[in-house]
């Protein structure tokens, strides 16, 4: 994988990052896209999606920036942010608005490299035919993009995803607590959540059922995700804390 991004940018660019990153987080920028942002700017994962609206004058104007998704961009806080800091990004646009006429959704699909977007399908120069098969195999074509293992892309598709914290029923809890723990204790002075809820909060997927993929594996997973969060604690960022600050206000 290539050096980090954050390890590319210039002085004023990393001020751009640190001034977003830490800012009171809002519905449009909160603790979740804050911590995915980081993880790609950290070099963990290889790419992201953030999703954003616009509140727009008229559907008129909504029916003209669908067609234009670099200019939905351009007046939009995550578009701009992108921008000043180099990422590769593409705008994508779902099928159909959001229930008022003037609000447009967008998915900001954000890559390390350019040449990750090969992954995605092109939704606009495809033919109606070949859009329709990309449709039905879109779930592993993202999954792919995003760098998800195999086995969580083969559950999503199966719709066989545990539900949140079963995946660490099988792990003793002193074993987490011996692998987790000390990584939390430099995050935390006191820890918001048990180590296995941190955990479950911090995993980027949904773990699939042990027969795809053993709970051991997952928690490897969730270990690197935590020390990720502890470099980000070194380059200034605090998306891990506010996601679990966040994470436990809605408990």
């Amino acid at each position: 994988m290539p050096a980090a991004p954050i390890e590319k940018l210039n002085r004023d660019q990393r001020r751009v990052v640190a001034q977003a990153l830490h800012d009171p987080p809002t519905d449009l920028f909160g603790p979740v896209r804050r911590w995915q942002f980081a993880l790609v700017l950290l070099g963990e994962r290889p790419a992201c999606r953030l999703v954003s609206t616009r509140e727009l004058v008229s559907q008129r104007g909504v029916a003209d920036l669908r067609t234009r998704p670099e200019e939905f961009a351009r007046g939009e806080f995550i578009g701009q942010l992108l921008r000043e800091c180099g990422l590769p990004f593409s705008v994508r646009f779902p099928r159909s608005s959001t229930g008022n006429g003037s609000t447009l959704r967008a998915a900001y699909y954000i890559a390390v490299t350019a040449e990750r977007f090969e992954r995605l399908p092109d939704p606009v120069s495809e033919s109606p035919e070949k859009r329709a098969d990309n449709w039905m195999n879109r779930p592993r074509a993202v999954g792919q993009f995003l760098g998800y293992p195999a086995d969580a892309i083969d559950a999503y598709e199966a719709n066989a995803c545990s539900g949140n914290g079963e995946w660490t029923d099988s792990i003793p809890e002193p074993e987490i607590d011996r692998r987790v723990g000390p990584l939390v204790d430099q995050l935390y002075d006191e820890p918001p959540l048990s180590n296995g809820a941190i955990l479950d909060a911090v995993l980027p997927y949904t773990p699939p059922l042990p027969s795809f993929g053993t709970s051991d594996e997952h928690l490897r997973r969730a270990v690197r995700y935590l020390e990720a969060g502890l470099r980000a604690e070194r380059h200034g960022i605090r998306a891990l804390r506010d996601r679990l600050a966040d994470h436990q206000r809605h408990q």
